[in-house]
């Protein structure tokens, strides 16, 4: 079978110094990144603003957007420590992964939708599918929060319905985490050396696989590296 990336074509040696460089690449990209959310500003003339505006009844775009970024470089920022300290355990960096995986595809989704109705009801879908989790956690501890939660769908519902065009819709279709992962690796490009054929859906399976089942782990690999790019 014929090496379906460049990375295949490379000596064991030399793909540990290609990843080594390129973890360092994006490690110092993740500098960057928490450096420009500590002076975020939103420009009043931008998308985010306009955003901002239509949500503003509860939780607005922006506060939305900075929770996931936070929590991913959160949980990047911990593999890095990890990485720079030269010892790597070889199960946590991959929970730690998948979150980061999850919360970048999130925002991803957000912002990624062409219009502002669209852009807002995923909002809403979100912060509806977010509450219902709180929900049960509450009801199976014996604190149930049925009025907080009865306000929220109100709140959310409100927001929704002074958009026309959004009445006839629902604040209960949030896709899927593997839909929507589906839906951001069409916009996200991969790292062309390694193929381009583990992306974001495929590398969240990967890392649950990792951290519960070897054999699981063994099976999606194996299904990733035979996925040609889309």
């Amino acid at each position: 079978m014929q090496p379906s990336s460049l990375w295949e074509r490379l000596s064991p040696e030399q793909q540990d110094d290609f990843a080594g460089g390129l973890l360092n690449q994006y490690f110092e990209r993740l500098g960057t990144v928490a450096q420009n959310l500590d002076t975020w500003s939103i420009d009043p003339t931008s998308q985010l603003a306009e955003d901002n505006a239509a949500s503003a009844l509860f939780r607005q775009m922006s506060f939305e957007l900075h929770y996931l970024v936070t929590n991913s470089l959160e949980h990047l920022s911990v593999v890095q420590s990890f990485w720079n300290r030269g010892s790597v355990p070889p199960l946590t960096p991959f929970t730690l992964i998948r979150s980061a995986i999850e919360s970048s595809a999130y925002g991803v989704w957000l912002q990624e939708a062409g219009t502002l109705s669209a852009r807002l009801i995923r909002l809403l879908e979100l912060q509806w599918d977010q509450r219902l989790k709180v929900d049960t956690y509450t009801k199976a501890a014996g604190t149930h929060t049925k009025a907080l939660t009865d306000w929220l769908e109100a709140v959310l519902i409100d927001t929704k319905d002074r958009r026309p065009n959004l009445r006839q819709r629902t604040i209960n279709g949030l896709p899927t985490l593997t839909d929507l992962l589906i839906k951001t690796d069409r916009i996200v490009t991969p790292n062309a050396m390694i193929g381009g054929s583990l992306r974001g859906a495929c590398a969240r399976e990967s890392c649950t696989a990792i951290s519960t089942s070897p054999l699981a782990c063994v099976v999606k690999l194996r299904c990733c590296s035979r996925t040609e790019p889309r």
